[in-house]
């Protein structure tokens, strides 16, 4: 996948020696051994280029900086709105780590490296994901510093989200065969990310859904969302067909993977209804399950034939459809000589995947002995008259046949 590259956060390190002190001092810096940096942190950040529900890729609205010494010990923890010059305290010849949290909509406080790196975010706004102003959280470090005077520090900035794209494709439908699609969405999203960890879904309890714009399927630009990473890894290694990137409740991981799940209307000359469409996202349609932070994976779907799983290699559920074949007999009544054999018309096509289900009402009188596309082979076993029913879905057919 083609990871995607943040702004530079530039960090000018101004630094000039005093003999005040500062009262809250922490860490383990002699008072003998510090002096005070003015620091002035330059944002470099590209334009916006990409918003989806009012998320901004690129936007930096609030950070949590942070400083630690050699031993892991926090020197100190800045958090800032809008401006970005403030001072700090530093040991002279030291080498600190720098840690930064942007957008994360509230001061955090932490007491060590180990905490921070385990650290798990949830994001205050409704949707789950961005901030009210469209930021997304991004994080960046970088390690084994030595401040002096007029140093520049550049930290990379990486998303804790991945950006989902989706596009779909009706043009070699059947004709006949319409598709509406009523919605979008990204299923079993995950709440909440660790910030500087390899982040994954634990339990169902922490995954929500997320709806997308249905009507930007068809757009150039696809329709867009963000998720947290969620790494699952390989979870189905044997499986050689996209039609089989499914879990069953078996799994351990089922219903802790996100997945994608297409809503529509269908209509077609013999059904109506309503079909979903479910597809896991991965680095592959084959075995692998990750969504990785700072990412993006484009899906565009191809929906063709009459729309099946077939066609499709989707894992389709078709559920909630309902049959309009409106199958009759090519006469309404029948004879056949008692011990001969007759093949009771269909009056319209019936594919082999998709027979009725005939009966006799009298098996006393004759009996069913095949189904084709053709129609009912019926014998008749002695003198007398049945009903010879054929039912389809809801819909059913019936034909009286008299044994003489």
């Amino acid at each position: 996948m083609k990871r995607v590259l943040l702004g530079i956060i530039t960090i000018c390190f101004l630094v000039c020696c005093t003999k005040e002190e500062r009262v809250e001092a922490v860490g383990e810096i002699g008072v003998n051994d510090t002096i005070y940096a003015d620091v002035n942190l330059r944002f470099n950040l590209t334009e916006v280029q990409t918003k989806m529900r009012g998320v901004n890729e690129n936007l930096l609205s609030d950070f949590n900086l942070y400083i630690f010494n050699g031993s892991g010990a926090i020197v100190d923890c800045i958090y800032k709105k809008g401006s970005a010059e403030f001072s700090l305290r530093v040991g002279k010849n030291q080498k600190y780590d720098l840690y930064v949290v942007a957008n994360a909509g509230k001061k955090i406080l932490v007491r060590s490296v180990a905490q921070l790196l385990s650290l798990e975010y949830t994001s205050p706004a409704t949707d789950g994901i961005s901030l009210s102003d469209g930021g997304i959280v991004m994080v960046g470090k970088s390690l084994g510093l030595t401040i002096e005077d007029g140093v520049e520090i550049p930290v990379e900035l990486k998303r804790r989200v991945a950006q989902i794209v989706v596009m779909a494709d009706t043009s070699e439908l059947f004709k006949g065969v319409d598709l509406t699609f009523e919605s979008v969405s990204l299923k079993c999203a995950s709440k909440k990310v660790k910030l500087f960890d390899t982040s994954k879904v634990t339990s169902t309890a922490n995954v929500f859904s997320y709806s997308l714009n249905a009507a930007d399927l068809f757009s150039p630009e696809g329709a867009r969302g963000y998720v947290y990473e969620n790494m699952q890894g390989d979870l189905t290694p044997s499986n050689t067909e996209q039609i089989g990137k499914i879990l069953t409740e078996e799994n351990a991981c089922y219903g802790m993977c996100t997945y994608l799940e297409f809503k529509c209307g269908y209509r077609s000359e013999r059904y109506t209804g309503t079909i979903y469409y479910r597809f896991y996202l991965g680095k592959d349609d084959l075995k692998n399950f990750d969504i990785e932070g700072n990412t993006r994976q484009i899906i565009k779907v191809y929906f063709k034939g009459n729309g099946s799983v077939r066609e499709n290699t989707w894992r389709v559920v078709t559920t909630e459809l309902t049959d309009n074949a409106a199958i009759s007999f090519r006469y309404g009544k029948e004879y056949v000589y008692v011990g001969a054999n007759l093949l009771m018309e269909w009056a319209i096509f019936i594919s082999d995947d998709e027979m009725p289900i005939v009966v006799s009402s009298n098996e006393n009188v004759a009996v069913v002995r095949n189904i084709s596309r053709e129609g009912v082979g019926v014998r008749g076993v002695s003198v007398g008259k049945c009903i010879i029913t054929a039912t389809l879905g809801s819909q059913s057919a019936s034909c009286e046949l008299i044994s003489i």
